[in-house]
């Protein structure tokens, strides 16, 4: 529920259509600098599309050749 109002998501397209309340939706994906800067149009940024996800830049801080461990602690 979302300010008081209850999210229902539906197909149309089928005859007896599936339908789920109260759903939140997630969308977790990567993607390099290049194929955001290609893919993302300027009306796509513009329009507030983009203001929809929480776009996160992350940089390994170093390579590990075997993996590396963690600690017990």
């Amino acid at each position: 529920m979302i300010s008081g109002i209850e999210e229902t998501f539906r197909t149309l397209a089928k005859n007896s259509p599936l339908r789920a309340t109260g759903a939140l939706v997630s969308v977790l994906a990567h993607v390099t600098t290049e194929e955001l800067r290609r893919g993302l149009t300027a009306t796509e940024v513009a329009n507030g599309f983009a203001n929809r996800f929480l776009f996160v830049w992350a940089r390994r801080s170093k390579l590990l050749p075997e993996g590396g461990s963690l600690s017990d602690e």
